[in-house]
Parts: C-alpha cells; structure tokens; sequence
C-alpha cells in the first residue's frame, strides 16, 4: 500500500493505523513519487494537496498513461482551520 502524504505527522499517523491493521505501507511525498513508485504498490492512499504534483494532477496522469493496470485510489481531504 502507498501513502502519499508529505506532512509527516500524518504520514507517521497513517502508518501507525494501516501496521495496527496487518499492512505494510510505502511513502510518496509528492504525485511524481506516486508515478515512479506505481509498479510496487497496488493501492494508493494519496492526499490531494502535495508539493511538485498533487493528488488530483498524479490521479489524471495515472488514469491516462496506466490504462492496462487496474489501480485503487483513496484520495483524502486534510481539514485545516
């Protein structure tokens, strides 16, 4: 599983979780992170608003350059005051 989240709090909080529940994750700080680390991971935790590329411009690439491969996406939403 990839997490893809630069703000390290929430990174380290979401690995906590995900080893809790039995799973081994990988880091992406940023959606062209996502794009090189594609081929190992199978399903992507991926934040919206990241530096280089975010979430949103990584899931377009994805879903217009990996068609063949079926892909999971989860994006999430950080709430800040």
């Amino acid at each position: 599983m990839l997490i893809a989240e630069d703000n390290k709090t929430n990174q380290m909080m979401l690995i906590k979780i995900l080893d809790r529940l039995g799973y081994i994750s990988a880091l992406a700080n940023t959606g062209i992170e996502v794009i090189r680390m594609l081929d190992k991971e199978d399903l992507i935790l991926m934040d919206v608003q990241m530096p280089d590329m975010d979430g949103l411009e990584a899931s377009i690439y994805i879903r217009k350059h990996y068609t063949l491969q079926p892909y999971n996406y989860c994006p999430y939403f950080q709430c800040n005051d």
